[in-house]
């Protein structure tokens, strides 16, 4: 349902007219919806947050932990 409300996609239908109806609407949509998801960086700061709590440090040498990541803060 995400990517429907922000006009990424839409429910065609299973027949072959319906299947080609929504593939001309989608093609005449403009692309500019944003990402229902995120930004595409979980993994990137997921890594970074781990990698600074555990003390292991990135190959330029940082150990950066954000600081919504630092304990306590939080609680």
């Amino acid at each position: 349902p995400e990517t429907i409300e922000v006009g990424a996609n839409l429910l065609a239908g299973t027949g072959a007219a319906e299947i080609l109806a929504g593939v001309r609407e989608m093609l005449s949509r403009p692309r500019g919806w944003e990402n229902p998801y995120g930004d595409g960086t979980a993994a990137r700061t997921i890594v970074t947050i781990c990698g600074g709590l555990s003390g292991v440090r990135d190959v330029s040498g940082k150990s950066s932990v954000p600081s919504c990541a630092k304990p306590g803060l939080n609680e």
